[in-house]
């Protein structure tokens, strides 16, 4: 985390950029770095947008948008990698979410190796497991996960409702997949437990 604390510029209150003028260019920050007028290395904090509450007694941090290197430089690119930190009551400053130079989202870990990985250790238990990823309908009805790619194959999980009214709370799961870029339904579990393939 950044650990200096070196002001050279502090405003009470909000700051606005006004572009007037003709050209394509748009209004911004640029936060530039270097290491002793030399290039910067692996794990250089670049940036940051640092959020900062007063505790009664100084200042503490709430939340943290760090820009840091994430690699060696390339000709001319440099790798990057942006996290975002929250402070619980309890633990301090953490980093909850980061997107590293590939393009990968991680949630709860510093290192995801797919394009979102999420990571949440729970403990190994009798019941049913903890709610890992949620997904809420504001409504009465249901909600789905559809995968699709440039060339029509399709796939969905299908997480519904098997009535209207009264009857919503009673949900099922179905599974579908596509053939000739039509999507079908190929297997339900009902509420009941009951399992259904091809029918």
């Amino acid at each position: 985390f950044p650990s200096h604390d070196r002001t050279t510029l502090e405003v009470v209150g909000f700051i606005r950029s006004t572009n007037i003028a003709n050209s394509i260019l748009s209004n911004g920050i640029v936060f530039s770095k270097s290491i002793n007028g030399g290039p910067t290395t692996n794990g250089s904090e670049i940036g940051y947008f640092d959020f900062i509450g007063y505790g009664g007694s100084g200042s503490l941090r709430t939340a943290l948008i760090l820009a840091t290197q994430d690699g060696n430089i390339n000709g001319s690119n440099i790798p990057g990698k942006i996290a975002f930190n929250t402070t619980s009551a309890t633990n301090g400053s953490q980093e909850r979410m980061c997107i590293r130079s590939s393009g990968n989202v991680g949630i709860g870990t510093t290192s995801p190796s797919e394009r979102l990985t999420v990571r949440n250790d729970v403990s190994a238990s009798t019941s049913l497991d903890q709610n890992f990823i949620g997904l809420y309908n504001g409504s009465d009805g249901g909600s789905a996960i559809y995968f699709s790619n440039a060339v029509g194959g399709k796939s969905k999980i299908s997480l519904g409702v098997e009535s209207t009214g009264a009857g919503t709370d009673d949900t099922y799961i179905g599974f579908s997949t596509g053939a000739n870029t039509t999507l079908s339904e190929r297997m339900r579990i009902t509420s009941g437990g009951d399992v259904g393939i091809g029918i």
